[in-house]
């Protein structure tokens, strides 16, 4: 799950390799949105570390990173 997401945004998740993972789009005003866990194939992802990139409409950029342990 991803907090503290402006109204509208784009999640991009990326390893640490720079392989594209998978698109989130969220809109709505909650602030908080879901992720099964699958990549854009349908594929559940491995174990590490992995990138996100959080995208607004407006052009502003955030940087993550989280873990995925066992």
């Amino acid at each position: 799950m991803f907090n503290h997401l402006p109204n509208e945004c784009t999640i991009s998740i990326y390893t640490v390799a720079g392989d594209f993972i998978a698109t989130i789009d969220h809109i709505g005003s909650q602030g908080f949105e879901f992720w099964d866990m699958r990549t854009y194939n349908d594929q559940y992802i491995s174990y590490g570390l992995y990138l996100f990139v959080v995208k607004t409409p407006t052009g502003q950029t955030r940087v993550g990173k989280f873990l995925v342990i066992k």
